[in-house]
């Protein structure tokens, strides 16, 4: 009697959980800034928006390719606002390393940024002394919401992606919701 007692309360919380967790997503904007933003990479924090990180990177954004942009949803459209864009700026340079460096926003708040350093193993090996632990296999968490990760793209070009875990969330639950 007792297992089944505990089994029913855990069943029950776990509803409630749930229920809790779907009216948060629920009750989203999708364009929401909380107060608290996370640094990528350098100064570059999640949820800026594209016009403060063209001011940020200065010479670079003016000369910045646009990758990716989504078209604008039609007006008839009831669903929240769904735009990613994505830039990629030349000639970064990240602790002392030039290379690569691809922003993507999603509605307009900087969601991850990208960096293709050319000396990838001399980068990893200086980035490695900030955040230890990481490896290919390994990604760190960053306080309070970054999540680094080293990546080998579909070219075989190695990367290093720093990322707001709530808007990769939230873009995810979009996702999963609407499309």
């Amino acid at each position: 009697m007792g297992l089944i007692l505990s089994r029913l309360a855990a069943a029950f919380l776990a509803a409630i959980l749930l229920a809790s967790y779907e009216e948060y997503w629920e009750n989203r904007s999708f364009t929401d800034v909380p107060k608290e933003r996370s640094v990528l990479l350098d100064s570059i924090r999640s949820y800026s928006r594209v016009d403060e990180i063209r001011t940020l990177l200065g010479h670079l954004a003016a000369k910045w390719e646009v990758i990716e942009k989504s078209s604008e949803a039609s007006p008839t459209d009831s669903r929240p606002p769904f735009q990613v864009y994505a830039v990629f700026a030349r000639e970064y340079e990240h602790l002392g390393f030039r290379g690569d460096l691809k922003l993507t926003f999603f509605n307009d708040r900087l969601m991850s940024a990208v960096f293709y350093p050319r000396d990838f193993s001399g980068y990893v090996r200086r980035a490695s002394a900030t955040l230890p632990g990481l490896t290919e296999k390994t990604s760190v968490r960053v306080p309070p919401f970054t999540q680094v990760t080293l990546v080998t793209d579909y070219h075989q070009r190695k990367y290093v992606s720093w990322e707001d875990v709530r808007l990769t969330e939230e873009m995810s639950i979009w996702i999963k919701r609407y499309s």
